[in-house]
């Protein structure tokens, strides 16, 4: 299944985190590790490209937004909310 905006999603492999991805130059996170989720907050389909954002899980504050490609991702849950 293609990921589509607001899903809920999981990193299939290990992925090094881009400097331009962080959302705050103080997070030391340079590896998204397989297994961790976050939520696709805008889709290119021509690329098949998502722009995926990692919530720190103690504050809740966004830590990464990554330019992953659907390859890397498995759907978790798909957002149903105002879908007909």
């Amino acid at each position: 299944m293609e990921p589509e905006e607001m899903d809920l999603v999981e990193l299939l492999t290990d992925v090094a985190v881009e400097p331009g991805w962080r959302v705050n130059a103080e997070v030391p996170e340079t590896l998204l590790r397989a297994g961790q989720r976050g939520m696709v907050v805008h889709c290119d389909p021509d690329a098949r490209a998502y722009d995926v954002e990692f919530l720190d899980p103690a504050t809740g504050e966004p830590r990464v937004l990554a330019r992953l490609l659907a390859q890397q991702l498995r759907v978790v849950e798909r957002d149903t909310l105002g879908r007909a």
